[in-house]
């Protein structure tokens, strides 16, 4: 299995309501793509984080994960998402 994890700052303008759809999106997006096992968009993080937004994906190989990530709905995604973000962080492991 490999885990999958993206974590991104969010500029300042963006409301909770934006990240909602894009929480919204992303988890649609999960169920399409077969290739996810699953997938949690996390936009409520303790004070403490040091990211806003926090996504992990799970996928029963390195193969499928690149399958998911090069997919054109996670794509699309992406491109829709990088007009929120100021860093992107990922760290794809096996466990």
């Amino acid at each position: 299995m490999v885990k999958h994890v993206v974590m991104w700052d969010i500029q300042e303008n963006v409301t909770i309501e934006d990240l909602e759809r894009l929480k919204s999106r992303i988890e649609e997006i999960g169920r399409e793509i077969p290739e996810v096992v699953s997938l949690v968009y996390n936009i409520n993080p303790y004070p403490s984080s040091s990211a806003r937004v926090m996504l992990e994906s799970i996928h029963n190989s390195y193969e499928d994960l690149q399958t998911y990530i090069n997919h054109p709905l996670h794509k699309e995604f992406g491109y829709t998402n990088r007009m929120y973000v100021t860093n992107r962080k990922s760290f794809d492991y096996e466990y």
